[in-house]
């Protein structure tokens, strides 16, 4: 997701323009949330963790769009020493 300059990696912001496309995101204490029409990203960057809300069923979902339990649904953020 984000450095602490609110830089994206390529992958994270490719997906996130995918799914929630001209949304600038904006900080929510320590989270990041992306609005869509119908999706809300959140990544929580302490936690180092992203997921995935559908609004209309106000539920969390695995990256298909389908709900799913919490393993399926907390996508691991990694660290640029991780990539």
């Amino acid at each position: 997701m984000a450095d602490s300059k609110g830089n994206y990696s390529n992958s994270s912001s490719n997906y996130i323009n995918k799914t929630v496309p001209n949304s600038e995101g904006h900080v929510e204490g320590y989270k990041y949330v992306f609005e869509g029409e119908r999706y809300q990203i959140i990544a929580d960057m302490v936690a180092g963790s992203l997921r995935i809300k559908d609004k209309k069923t106000n539920q969390h979902v695995k990256l298909d769009g389908k709900p799913g339990s919490r393993s399926e649904t907390h996508f691991k953020i990694k660290k640029r020493g991780e990539m």
